[in-house]
């Protein structure tokens, strides 16, 4: 598809034009390309800019009128006459002068963003399904055709990742890109039982979802064994992550090689970590047993560098919830096994690592 085809795309989906097989496509495509997400939010900056100076040409337009017929009508109009347009023209002169600001200050950013960040597109989301995608070569529209064909029999496709107990009474923490258009979603248990879950919070910003345990089977978990860290991790940090890219659990090892995530994101640690397609949603633990981060995307042309919003953010958000108390005041803040060796943090924090099914 060339540059044009795609931005004429871009703005039938902006402008309403698109039909519902095409939109629905088109939303899917949305949810597991980052570079187009950033498209089309660049695509309707610059619309919305256009529209602006559009309403700035015609209100200059108004206000040279209303001008004209100020200066013709001086001389037989009485002061509270005169009243009515002055105010008018003072009025229209705020809001043109209001709307020339605006479309400075969005054209300006947008035609900068816009430079800055071309052919950036190397970042990725990690769900298996994504992972799947990725290996057939063929072009992201061609994917995801061949997805809803696969899956035509029973209408429905299925995305793993990982999630873990924020708190042991049924709260988890996974990447809101897993279970943002869920229709069903299932955490397993390392015994292999399978329970219901649902949404209770979505944060899409900074792709984060809160779900909780909703089923009878359900009995809540013993005590977590790690904490929630309050405090954010030092560069070169020893980290592990513990998540599910396959049927097993993974245990992967690696460092905190930037304070700050993909493009700079200070709410978010780059590592220096092999992660995979099934590690959304994967807790990162210091060498104390304490959760620093949270696994959402890596870097797809330098392997082995994966980024993970930081627990500090987690503990801002869950803390600015509204009726959320409970839940502030379930998190643990420090981790249990401090002292044990890393084999011995691993055996205790596996159970409570589990694999997350979400059906579209």
């Amino acid at each position: 598809m060339s540059s044009q085809q795609l931005l004429d795309k871009i703005d039938n989906y902006l402008l309403g034009k698109m039909d519902d097989a095409d939109l629905s496509l088109f939303e899917e495509e949305l949810t597991i390309d980052l570079s187009l997400k950033k498209e089309v939010e660049k695509q309707k900056q610059l619309l919305e800019a256009l529209y602006l100076h559009e309403e700035y040409i015609s209100l200059k337009k108004e206000l040279k009128n209303i001008e004209a017929d100020n200066y013709s009508s001086t001389k037989i109009l009485n002061s509270s006459k005169q009243k009515q347009p002055k105010t008018r023209f003072l009025f229209l002169m705020g809001a043109a002068a209001s709307v020339a600001l605006v479309v400075s200050l969005v054209t300006f950013f947008t035609v900068n963003w816009s430079i800055s960040n071309r052919g950036t597109g190397n970042y990725a989301l990690l769900s298996e399904e994504v992972k799947d995608l990725s290996t057939k070569q063929k072009s992201l529209q061609e994917l995801v055709h061949d997805i809803v064909e696969k899956d035509r029999g029973n209408g429905t496709r299925e995305w793993i990742g990982t999630c873990f107990p924020l708190t042991k009474d049924g709260f988890l923490v996974t990447s809101y890109h897993l279970v943002g258009r869920a229709k069903k979603i299932k955490v397993e248990l390392s015994t292999g039982k399978l329970l219901n879950a649902e949404v209770v919070h979505k944060d899409v910003a900074h792709d984060l979802a809160l779900l909780f345990i909703d089923d009878t089977l359900f009995s809540g978990f013993n005590k977590l064994p790690y904490g929630l860290s309050k405090s954010t991790s030092l560069l070169g940090s020893d980290v592990y992550t513990l998540g599910y890219p396959k049927k097993t659990i993974v245990y992967n090892e690696g460092t905190v090689s930037s304070l700050s995530g993909y493009r700079d994101d200070s709410l978010s640690y780059q590592l220096s970590i092999p992660v995979n397609p099934g590690n959304s949603g994967a807790p990162v633990f210091d060498k104390h047993g304490n959760i620093i981060g949270i696994i959402h995307g890596k870097h797809t042309e330098n392997e082995g560098v994966a980024f993970a919003i930081k627990s500090t953010y987690l503990l801002s958000a869950v803390e600015n919830m509204e009726n959320f108390e409970l839940i502030r005041a379930k998190i643990a803040k420090r981790s249990s096994i401090s002292y044990r060796d890393r084999t011995s943090q691993i055996k205790s924090i596996t159970p409570y690592i589990l694999r997350l099914k979400v059906s579209r």
